[in-house]
């Protein structure tokens, strides 16, 4: 027994380890999202609508647009 060959004991640990890192990561990138929002949020000083719900009116934002019988 004294050629120092004993079982690595950080064996059980290594799992709880990546667990831990995948978690540390899993968290960085919703908190990156969240800040990502929020400062859109503020720049935008839209509160509680969303981009997506919002209805874009062509004839308000000036386009050039007119009734097409063949197209609609």
């Amino acid at each position: 027994m004294g050629d120092g060959a004993t079982p690595p004991a950080t064996q059980p640990n290594l799992g709880r380890e990546r667990l831990f890192k995948a978690a540390a990561i899993l968290f960085g990138i919703v908190l990156a999202v969240m800040l990502v929002e929020i400062s859109a949020r503020i720049v935008s000083r839209r509160w509680f609508s969303s981009f997506l719900e919002r209805e874009v009116d062509l004839m308000k934002r000036a386009y050039p647009v007119s009734y097409d019988p063949e197209l609609g």
